[in-house]
């Protein structure tokens, strides 16, 4: 069997991040999400178990996301995550 795909979502905690997440998941991807939700992104940890990769991640703050002094704190193997930024 080929490598899983991945789709990258955020705020998978609610409305249409959780529905991707859902649909992702009937579909065998992995998937790397993030929700601002400390006690949501354990619930979704607890529910998927390892078949997904979720962080507790505020995408609006450019220190979280990698932006500023470091890496993501999501960011792993063969996958990064960059912080986009209008000018």
């Amino acid at each position: 069997m080929g490598k899983r795909k991945l789709a990258v979502v955020t705020g998978v905690i609610r409305e249409l991040g959780r529905a991707m997440l859902d649909r992702f998941h009937e579909l065998d991807w992995m998937v790397a999400g993030c929700g601002r939700s400390v006690e949501a992104v354990e619930e979704l940890r607890r529910q998927f178990g390892e078949a997904h990769h979720f962080s507790v991640v505020d995408v609006a703050d450019q220190q979280e996301v990698g932006g500023g002094s470091g890496p993501a704190p999501w960011s792993q193997g063969e996958w990064k995550v960059a912080y986009l930024s209008q000018s």
